[in-house]
């Protein structure tokens, strides 16, 4: 089961400074969920708080809470 959104905000409140400027984090991850995977590789370098968030197991969570099922891969 996916951890609870406590849990993932908890989370959230950890990583490096801020992953948006000007955002709330919890905000700024559910703006950055919709982005698909492929993409998450060049995105790990734009700044140490991106790549902290998408090496992260939130995501997968985050991803699972608001994507509808039939756009979530297998392989998320």
């Amino acid at each position: 089961a996916p951890p609870s959104s406590t849990t993932v905000t908890n989370q959230l409140q950890t990583l490096n400074p801020t992953i948006i400027p000007g955002l709330p984090n919890d905000l700024a991850a559910i703006i950055l969920v919709f982005v698909p995977y492929s993409h998450h590789s060049r995105l790990k370098s734009i700044c140490k708080s991106w790549k902290q968030f998408f090496s992260s197991k939130i995501i997968i969570s985050l991803r699972q809470k608001h994507l509808p099922p039939s756009t979530l891969s297998p392989l998320l």
